[in-house]
């Protein structure tokens, strides 16, 4: 579990290196910034749902191929009418590197996480289950905190004590509880 954790961890930092060096190294004005920052970013979402299937399918003990049709319209999801390109693109434009660095952790997240959870409905294994953790630092919202170690069966929601729902970590109803959440679904 922890080597899990420390994993996706790191992840968030090599995002946060590559993001910055793009983003610092290219005269903000050059349009090719704007085209290397959404392919390295797009890339970087491909296999954040390549190393969610691949997690998830260890958790299960299953061989979990990606469905690329799901990992396509997962990568592309439409919030509030626009998908990662297109904020992307508005914080590269205007010139906010911090914006940016949030995104790209946000929308790693949710595409890491919804790959898990597209693997293991399609998984086979009876009476699976999942497990809400939390990164375990100060950092962790009381919200989230609050589900830490709760376990439900894969095709129910998790539910805080304010009253929003998710099936899995980064998919809220509320955008308070996806922006800034570290937290991962655990299946078995």
């Amino acid at each position: 579990m922890e080597k899990l954790i420390k994993n996706y961890l790191a992840a968030f930092d090599e995002l946060n290196t590559l993001v910055s060096f793009r983003f610092r190294s290219m005269n903000k004005d050059d349009k090719k910034r704007t085209e290397t920052i959404i392919d390295d970013l797009l890339s970087f979402l491909i296999l954040a749902y390549e190393n969610g299937i691949q997690d998830v399918s260890q958790m299960l003990k299953e061989n979990i191929q990606p469905d690329i049709q799901q990992m396509y319209s997962t990568i592309y999801l439409e919030i509030d009418g626009k998908n990662f390109s297109d904020r992307a693109i508005e914080h590269i434009e205007s010139n906010d590197e911090s914006a940016l660095i949030e995104l790209v952790q946000d929308e790693y997240h949710r595409v890491y996480e919804s790959a898990k959870a597209n693997g293991a409905t399609s998984a086979k294994k009876k009476n699976a289950s999942k497990t809400w953790k939390t990164v375990g630092d100060d950092k962790v919202r009381d919200t989230h905190a609050y589900l830490d170690g709760i376990t439900v069966p894969i095709a129910e929601k998790f539910y805080t004590y304010d009253g929003d729902s998710a099936l899995y970590p980064g998919n809220f109803e509320k955008a308070e509880n996806n922006c800034g959440c570290r937290c991962i679904a655990v299946y078995s």
